[in-house]
């Protein structure tokens, strides 16, 4: 998973509004790197100065909690699929 911060979309949002070659295009938006979310988390403890406290979910419990999680939210059971 690429990692993209809402500062980032919106700025190639804006610059790319006004050129119609882009319009109805899906725009790959990614940093150089795929951090993983361990090290996303250990990013915003070392940025915000604290400890997150942390739960690891078992693979196996996720994936059989993806038809229930997908009753409510399509989105979030597609990111259970890993």
């Amino acid at each position: 998973m690429s990692w993209v911060s809402v500062a980032d979309v919106a700025e190639c949002a804006v610059r790319v509004i006004d050129f119609n070659r882009f319009f109805n295009k899906a725009l790959p938006i990614g940093g150089p790197s795929s951090p993983s979310a361990l090290e996303v988390v250990q990013l915003f403890e070392r940025l915000s100065g604290r400890r997150f406290k942390r739960t690891h979910v078992p693979l196996l419990l996720l994936r059989m909690m993806r038809p229930v999680a997908a009753l409510f939210n399509e989105q979030i059971a597609s990111g259970m699929a890993m």
